[in-house]
């Protein structure tokens, strides 16, 4: 069975064009091991509404396509749940990305998604 995976992309993210991403994602993708649904946020906050939306309808993977915010944005939203955090760096920082050695390039970090593994990691609250 294909695992269910939600790329969450921030339009106003970093300096690219995000409209060329989907067909990237569809390209690059591994179609034999994921199902994916695309969605784009339309104003701050959205990323943790659709993660939301995502996480009720069963889906193991909601990635941030994005920088720092949109990956803390949805991070917060699906902690202590069964979902997974992907993330395919577009923003200016990109600082949780770099410190995970994912790829800035997005048809590299979309490849490591492909061989990806789930590992917990810590978060904490301040």
């Amino acid at each position: 069975m294909k695992k269910q995976i939600a790329f969450i992309i921030n339009p106003i993210s970093g300096i690219r064009r995000k409209k060329r991403i989907p067909p990237i994602i569809l390209q690059k993708l591994d179609m034999d091991i994921f199902e994916p649904e695309i969605v784009f946020t339309k104003y701050a906050g959205h990323a943790s509404i659709l993660s939301k939306e995502f996480i009720e309808k069963g889906f193991e993977y909601i990635v941030a396509v994005g920088g720092d915010g949109t990956v803390h944005e949805i991070a917060s939203t699906i902690r202590d749940t069964k979902a997974a955090l992907g993330i395919i760096p577009i923003g200016s920082g990109n600082g949780l990305a770099r410190h995970l050695n994912i790829s800035l390039n997005i048809k590299r970090a979309i490849k490591q998604l492909n061989k990806s593994k789930v590992t917990p990691i810590d978060y904490c609250l301040m």
